[in-house]
């Protein structure tokens, strides 16, 4: 056996030679010539329900549901065409092209015969699936007839069934053919070949409601073949890479562009016959056919396309609609400005809480917390005493910016406290207000610990080994919080009154 290259896609590999017999499937003929496919794990085959001429596969004898023939009438391979090869040979002659050309006639046969067989397929229940340009393959006879072969119908991939996808839906030989792109397009085609077959193994006098969604299902599907078709007739015209460059890399053909960027697409076909299918005015293969009647494909070759418009004149044509929209959009929004602000300007909330404004009644109190907190930042032990008890004390206000307050006199606390050995040590002061800033201290951290845990443990310890230096343990805390913004210069001593001694500050 030979392989062959270009036999359709869904297979993993396709050979030509003579095919095998098998006594038990009277559909494979006793001998003969065709191809032999192997597809990958998890690839399926449902029979079109087309008859009659129309080359289909048949499961190979020990083939074990991956290796399928398909008898041919002959016993030679067959020369065969694809639309890029009708492309690739027409192009470089375009100049020089008349009116009867043999290449041409053959061009025109070849697509109006794809879309008779396509119709034909569809008056039967079934559909193109999966389709790329080697799906389409326009085969000549040795008596020089032409036949319309379609080498994928009815393969897809079973995700289920497979663990790794095929290299014919990971890498397609062309993106914009598909809709979805090509792992969606396998998957409804399974579901298109799996709705067909139920339709056409159910019994008769079924329920009206399963037939009626599997009629939709097939319409559907096969409005999308007509489709499919039409971005095929683009690819023979103007070339893969130009409907690439249309529509954009790895994205679907789904409309027909302006002709600043298409200048060669002004023969009939392509407003009477593509540009309608791809926006869907045309759902039927035997519409298709009907305007191809009317603007034959050859005729896109012999049209001379116009000279280009320069260039400054493209952007100007591109560029005016945009200006045009933006002063129009800019003349808008200076009318309809001020009467949006008049209308829904709203008063600015508290700076502490976006979500407190001025009609609250707890604005006034947000008010006093944010006086005490720029006094708590610029002040001593005592400011920081004061702003602490008004959080403590505002559980009315809202918990998401109470919660943000706290954490940062949290912070503020800790790193107060931090300072008080130091300021004990370099500034003089009696016994007693040491004790008293340790203590208020001490009982500070406390507090913020409870509410953070972990957040002033640290430096409570250290406060409580400044107290315990002193001969001193924590008291409750006092009734009133201490007012002394900074200790008072030392009071003379009286007689008899023993000298203060500083005691010094262990390290935590």
């Amino acid at each position: 056996m030979s392989q062959v290259q270009h036999w359709g896609v869904a297979g993993w590999s396709t050979e030509w030679g003579s095919l095998e017999q098998d006594d038990d499937n009277p559909e494979v003929p006793a001998s003969g010539f065709g191809f032999v496919r192997v597809v990958e794990p998890g690839v399926v085959y449902l029979k079109p329900p087309v008859v009659n001429a129309w080359p289909e596969w048949t499961d190979s004898p020990a083939g074990r549901q991956r290796r399928f023939q398909m008898p041919w009438s002959e016993d030679e391979l067959p020369e065969t065409s694809t639309v890029l090869d009708f492309h690739a040979r027409l192009t470089p002659r375009r100049a020089r092209l008349e009116p009867g050309d043999e290449q041409l006639r053959q061009l025109d046969e070849s697509i109006m015969g794809a879309v008779a067989q396509v119709d034909r397929l569809h008056r039967a229940g079934g559909t193109l699936g999966f389709v790329q340009p080697d799906s389409v393959l326009f085969c000549r006879l040795r008596d020089g007839s032409l036949q319309v072969v379609f080498p994928d119908v009815g393969f897809a991939w079973d995700e289920a069934r497979g663990l790794r996808e095929p290299k014919w839906i990971a890498e397609p030989q062309l993106d914009c053919l598909f809709e979805e792109g090509a792992r969606r397009q396998n998957l409804s085609s399974l579901a298109a070949l799996k709705e067909t077959a139920q339709s056409g193994d159910a019994k008769p006098g079924g329920k009206p409601s399963a037939k009626d969604k599997v009629s939709a299902a097939l319409a559907a599907a096969q409005s999308a073949d007509v489709r499919a078709l039409a971005r095929l007739i683009a690819v023979v015209l103007a070339g893969a890479d130009e409907v690439g460059r249309w529509c954009g890399a790895g994205r679907s053909f789904q409309a027909m562009p302006g002709r600043d960027r298409a200048p060669d697409t002004q023969a009939p076909i392509w407003d009477q016959v593509v540009a309608p299918t791809l926006l869907g005015k045309v759902t039927s293969c035997a519409e298709l056919l009907s305007r191809l009647e009317s603007a034959r494909p050859s005729e896109h070759y012999l049209f001379k396309p116009p000279a280009p418009p320069p260039m400054w004149k493209v952007a100007a044509r591109r560029a005016l609609p945009g200006v045009a929209g933006l002063a129009a959009l800019v003349g808008l929004l200076l009318v309809v400005k001020p009467l949006i602000e008049g209308w829904l300007k709203r008063p600015d909330p508290h700076p502490l809480c976006g979500m407190v404004y001025p009609s609250d009644p707890r604005f006034a109190a947000l008010d006093a917390v944010e006086e005490a907190r720029g006094k708590a930042q610029v002040g001593g032990l005592a400011s920081v005493s004061a702003y602490w008890a008004l959080l403590a004390a505002g559980d009315d206000l809202p918990q998401a910016c109470l919660g943000k307050l706290r954490q940062e006199a949290v912070e503020l606390i800790a790193a107060t406290s931090l300072t008080l050995p130091a300021q004990l040590r370099e500034e003089p002061m009696p016994r007693r207000t040491q004790l008293e800033l340790l203590q208020e201290a001490f009982h500070l951290a406390t507090a913020a610990d409870e509410v953070v845990p972990g957040s002033c443990q640290r430096v409570a310890g250290l406060l409580l080994r400044q107290l315990e230096a002193r001969g001193e343990v924590p008291k409750p805390r006092p009734s009133r919080p201490i007012t002394k913004e900074s200790p008072a210069p030392p009071a003379p001593a009286a007689a008899g009154d023993a000298p203060v001694v500083e005691e010094p500050a262990r390290s935590p």
